[in-house]
């Protein structure tokens, strides 16, 4: 927090400062302060031991609602990965499908 906080006590005040007013609430929801460099060299560790440690993701739910619910960060990416790979594999049999018939009509071209 200390590097976004020092930076955004410097700069002009406006939307990204939330005025000059610096908060603990508007550096988590910062970018990350390391920079991409820094940052992506994080998600290649991840991807490479396989899970997220030391991530923990919070939902704060609106004031009308009391509860506050903590979701595994893992099981998410989990759900997103398992979808995304179904997304996949549903575009290549579409392509499959689409490659054998363009290759039908054209055996059936040659022999006419």
């Amino acid at each position: 927090m200390a590097l976004r906080t020092d930076f955004f006590e410097e700069c002009t005040p406006g939307y990204y400062n939330s005025e000059g007013k610096t908060s603990k609430f508007g550096a988590k929801n910062a970018t990350y302060a390391g920079g991409s460099p820094a940052f992506l060299k994080m998600l290649t560790y991840w991807r490479e031991k396989g899970n997220l440690a030391g991530l923990g993701v919070r939902y704060f739910p609106k004031v009308k609602d009391k509860k506050v619910r903590t979701r595994n960060l893992t099981s998410r990416y989990d759900d997103l990965q398992e979808k995304e790979q179904a997304e996949i594999f549903d575009l290549l049999k579409r392509q499959k499908d689409k490659m054998a018939k363009l290759l039908r009509k054209s055996a059936e071209a040659k022999s006419v």
